[in-house]
């Protein structure tokens, strides 16, 4: 923490917080593969933009 205003913290994952990286992944995956159902299907389908 940094004695600043506003307030600075940094924070960081764990070694044991990346192995939900594994998850995440499986599910990233599982969405792509639904988009292109969807649009197989002829959805249109809107994602979000990053920010």
């Amino acid at each position: 923490m940094y004695n600043q205003m506003p307030p600075k913290v940094e924070y960081y994952i764990t070694e044991y917080g990346i192995t939900a990286n594994k998850i995440i992944d499986v599910m990233c995956s599982w969405g792509r593969h639904n988009i292109k159902i969807q649009q197989q299907q002829g959805e249109e389908v809107k994602l979000l933009e990053n920010n």
